[in-house]
């Protein structure tokens, strides 16, 4: 991330409020895949707003809904797992993928830390949800994950105010993986003036800082 989904795979006031969220993504054999994630948005977000903290290089927005509560729903293609870190939606939270050439094995990995540590009230975490919850789905059998495993997917549950709270937040899988090895990462793009913490801490309610 009923979200009640970061992703995520998730992070900091998260330039849309991405909290309480849903995020679910799965990856291909190539290092791409799709995602979906299910949040809710401050009082005066709009879904242009949402839309905007996931665009960028290599993504495709393939849904964007929302309803009158302020419940958003944006499903995306990606080209690279490793470019969702230059999203609005995920500037506190760093996306990476590597192979392993003699196990064969790819390991997909995102890290999230808060750059201002902060706690947010019980009536907020009424308003977004007090958890933010993210899946991944492999391609390949998975081999070890510090997440919940079923199958080939793995889920992780994470307070919201643990995520806020300033510590690194890991989440990682790796998997079984004969395809071809990954290329370069895409050089990263200057970040949008509206994807920066203080544009994301406009957006939404204001948390108490600790």
């Amino acid at each position: 991330m009923r979200t009640r989904l970061m992703p995520v795979l998730i992070a900091a006031v998260l330039s849309l409020a991405l909290a309480g969220c849903l995020v679910q993504t799965t990856i291909d054999a190539k290092g791409g895949g799709t995602l979906k994630a299910e949040m809710r948005g401050a009082k005066n977000t709009t879904l242009d707003a949402a839309k905007r903290g996931f665009q960028g290089p290599g993504v495709t927005i393939t849904k964007a809904t929302m309803d009158a509560d302020k419940h958003a729903v944006i499903e995306i293609a990606y080209k690279d797992f490793r470019t969702l870190s230059q999203l609005g939606q995920f500037n506190n939270v760093k996306f990476t993928m590597t192979d392993d050439d003699k196990a064969k094995t790819r390991t997909a990995t995102a890290v999230v830390k808060a750059t201002k540590p902060m706690t947010v009230s019980d009536e907020q975490l009424a308003y977004f949800g007090k958890d933010v919850t993210i899946s991944v789905t492999a391609p390949g059998e998975v081999t070890s994950t510090n997440g919940t495993q079923k199958g080939k997917t793995v889920t992780w549950t994470t307070p919201l105010n643990t995520i806020l709270g300033g510590t690194e937040t890991t989440y990682t899988v790796t998997y079984k993986n004969s395809g071809k090895p990954l290329g370069d990462a895409p050089t990263p793009a200057p970040t949008p003036a509206a994807a920066t913490p203080a544009a994301a801490a406009a957006a939404t309610p204001q948390p108490k800082k600790k």
